[in-house]
């Protein structure tokens, strides 16, 4: 352990007991040592399962100094204690953090007109060629890197006020591709992925993306914290086609579950097209059991921050090509708009018999940090 003396008489395991017993000092046990790091998989209190986390990241601790669960190891002098797996789906698990409820104002003032369009569809009158499923999926957007004649369209994003898109801040600058430079917004199913496909800088629905702000505690080559804000160098105007989306903050998930991704509906397709499939938010263990030290999570699924979820009706003909950034959401019965609860960052195949569970980055832990950039750039 660095930072001992040879001389000194104490081990390290000695350390950490006498450091243990520090933290216990006013109760009669002690918490059992069990000399992992942190991330590693352990055995928890009555051989429940869970994962090596500072104290200060797991969820559900329990009474920390009447329990005493076991401690993993320390970091510095915060235990890294064995936190266990979640075996479901719970309210609370989207309940750790709320905002100042500016999203929920904003949500609530585009109701109307969200309404009054779908009124229009609804009566048969629909304008530019949208119809019921495009505008259900109108916040949508597709995020360009380079200019033309390279322009490539690659991951996705959402509206989520008239100046503002979010995305994973793995699309911030992706690998080979350079920065986020265009949105391409109003995003239907016709449209398609790929280089110089359906979109070009002079459609008045392309817009020039002028900053890209990362979480501050996103560090490349890992996805935790894996949510961006992408700034436009112009308001969009809303219409039956282009609006935005309602984020989650923190409330319980009612409604039906779907995610917009990028695929093909064929193995044999050509052009990937958006899919939007039924989910199933997956419980935690089926999280950790697809991220081995080798995944972008090499300290496993922290679910305070994000979970998984599955394709409801899995087909192995069908093939995933783009997720990163896309939105997954609830259709609320009598709500007019969408409520986004996470941003899609990783899945380990993208076409195979295996449905395997999307990793999701959870909105409702950054309200605070988006409500106060986007709102203060808005000036509400």
């Amino acid at each position: 352990m660095v930072g001992f003396e040879r001389d000194s008489g104490i081990s390290p395991n000695m350390f950490l007991v006498l450091v243990s017993s520090f933290f216990f000092c006013f109760t009669p046990a002690v918490s059992q040592i069990l000399e992992l790091e942190e991330g590693a998989p352990c055995e928890g209190l009555g051989g429940e399962s869970g994962t090596c986390q500072l104290l200060t990241e797991c969820y559900n601790p329990g009474d920390f100094k009447k329990e005493h669960p076991p401690i993993c190891t320390f970091k510095g002098l915060t235990p890294v204690i064995c936190c266990p797996v979640s075996t479901g789906i719970r309210e609370e698990d989207f309940r750790l953090k709320l905002g100042s409820n500016k999203a929920a104002q904003y949500c609530k003032n585009h109701t109307a007109s969200c309404l009054k369009h779908r009124e229009n569809i609804e009566s048969g009158f629909a304008v530019e060629g949208n119809t019921a499923k495009s505008f259900a999926n109108n916040f949508m957007v597709i995020i360009g890197y380079g200019e033309p004649p390279n322009l490539v369209w690659k991951c996705s994003g959402t509206i989520i006020t008239s100046k503002f898109i979010l995305s994973a801040a793995s699309c911030a600058e992706p690998g080979g591709l350079g920065p986020a430079t265009w949105a391409r917004i109003g995003v239907s199913q016709t449209f398609r992925l790929g280089k110089n496909n359906n979109g070009n800088t002079g459609d008045d629905r392309v817009i020039k993306i002028v900053e890209r702000i990362a979480y501050p505690d996103y560090k490349d080559g890992a996805l935790y914290h894996d949510i961006a804000l992408f700034q436009l160098h112009k308001e969009v105007f809303f219409s039956m086609g282009i609006g935005p989306v309602c984020l989650h903050n923190g409330r319980l998930v009612k409604g039906e579950v779907t995610a917009n991704v990028w695929g093909k509906s064929q193995r044999n397709a050509h052009n990937p097209e958006m899919i939007e499939s039924k989910m199933v938010l997956d419980d935690n263990k089926k999280c950790q059991s697809i991220t081995p030290a080798s995944t972008p999570f090499p300290k496993g699924v922290k679910e305070q921050l994000m979970f998984c979820a599955s394709v409801q009706h899995y087909d192995p003909n069908r093939c995933t090509v783009e997720t990163a950034g896309g939105p997954i959401l609830v259709r609320a019965e009598g709500e007019c708009l969408a409520t986004q609860i996470g941003i899609a960052s990783y899945r380990k195949d993208s076409c195979g018999e295996t449905n395997y569970p999307t990793i999701y980055t959870k909105i409702s832990q950054y309200l605070p940090w988006i409500e106060g950039i986007v709102f203060h750039v808005l000036n509400v």
